[in-house]
């Protein structure tokens, strides 16, 4: 995996997309909705995450 401030990309090696995206895209469709924030681009054997999302807690010492 690489990754900087733009963005990350992930290469799969050694294990079958379709065991990852599913058939039609149906796992990857359900990741997806579980981070509707999130974008997910596939391309082969590449999935690039092209926005670095932070989620920051912020809570009141009282």
């Amino acid at each position: 995996m690489t990754g900087n401030a733009n963005g990350s990309r992930i290469t799969l090696q050694e294990i079958d997309p379709i065991d990852i995206y599913g058939v039609n895209d149906r796992i990857l469709d359900r990741i997806r909705g579980y981070f509707p924030k999130l974008k997910i681009v596939a391309r082969r054997t590449e999935l690039i995450l092209p926005e670095v999302l932070l989620t920051v807690n912020c809570s009141s010492g009282g």
